[in-house]
C-alpha cells in the first residue's frame, strides 16, 4: 500500500521509512546478485557474493519530503553489498 512503512532496524536511532501522503509510490527498486563458491582443498571452501540494489522512485520521492520520510542522508543512493565466507571442515 502507498502509505505503508518500510520497516527499519530495531537498533536505537533507526526508524521506519514512510511517506504518510502516499505520494512516494511503491517501487522500491531492483537487485542484482552474483555469488560463487570455490573449494580450496578437501576441507576448506570459500563462498563470496556481491549485490547491487538499484533503488527505485520510492526513495527519490522520500528524499524530496520535508523530513525525508526518516530517510538518512544519501539513503536514496544505490547500495552495494559484498560478503565472504570461509568454511573449515574438521
Amino acid at each position: 500500500e502507498r502509505k505503508d512503512a518500510l520497516g527499519g532496524s530495531r537498533l536505537s536511532g533507526f526508524s521506519n521509512l514512510q511517506d504518510r501522503t502516499g505520494q512516494a509510490g511503491r517501487r522500491l527498486g531492483q537487485t542484482v546478485e552474483l555469488m560463487g563458491q570455490y573449494k580450496i582443498g578437501s576441507n576448506i571452501d570459500i563462498f563470496a557474493g556481491y549485490s547491487h540494489w538499484f533503488k527505485g522512485q520510492y526513495f527519490d520521492r522520500l528524499a524530496a519530503l520535508p523530513n525525508r520520510g526518516n530517510l538518512p542522508v544519501k539513503g536514496e543512493k544505490d547500495t552495494d553489498y559484498v560478503f565472504t565466507q570461509v568454511t573449515f571442515q574438521f
